[in-house]
């Protein structure tokens, strides 16, 4: 792992995810240079960290090329503000983000939040719940990253097919 990204366990680190963000953002607030990953991993979110909304001052987000969200299952259930397939978005990410991680996370179905983000090359979504690849996934009018998507994971979920349209990609 380099040593820009970020690795949380909520159950060994002292430090909320904001505030190894923040540390992070310190470090190369200076620089130009774009962050090569940001992992937070098991940090039982229920949204995402302050500094990765689009509402921070620091902007940080718009660093950040590649985010890993695994196990925090909490982020998109139901019984929170970021409930799948309506309000998880990461359309602040549209130019910036072209590797996503939502792997463990319980998904039943994929969020169309992120179907905004037209430089996503590697979507892992591996080990959920997910049962079929929703139409929006297929119509480039909504879906942003058809074009630059370079690797799907979908291992380990509840597929039962693949549709044909999967060879646009």
């Amino acid at each position: 792992m380099s040593s820009s990204s970020v690795l949380s366990d909520s159950s060994s680190s002292a430090e909320s995810p904001d505030e190894m963000l923040e540390k992070m953002y310190n470090k190369y607030k200076k620089t130009k240079n774009e962050l090569p990953k940001v992992v937070l991993w098991n940090c039982q979110l229920t949204e995402l960290p302050a500094m990765l909304q689009e509402s921070h001052p620091s902007q940080f987000y718009r660093r950040v090329t590649k985010l890993h969200l695994p196990n925090n299952p909490m982020l998109f259930s139901p019984t929170t503000t970021t409930t799948v397939g309506t309000t998880f978005q990461l359309a602040h990410f549209r130019h910036s983000l072209t590797e996503l991680n939502l792997s463990n996370n319980q998904l039943t179905e994929i969020p169309i939040g992120i179907a905004d983000l037209c430089e996503l090359k590697s979507l892992t979504l591996a080990h959920n719940s997910i049962s079929q690849l929703p139409p929006w996934f297929f119509d480039s009018s909504i879906c942003r990253f058809q074009r630059s998507l370079t690797n799907l994971s979908l291992e380990s979920n509840q597929l039962r097919s693949i549709p044909t349209e999967i060879s646009q990609f």
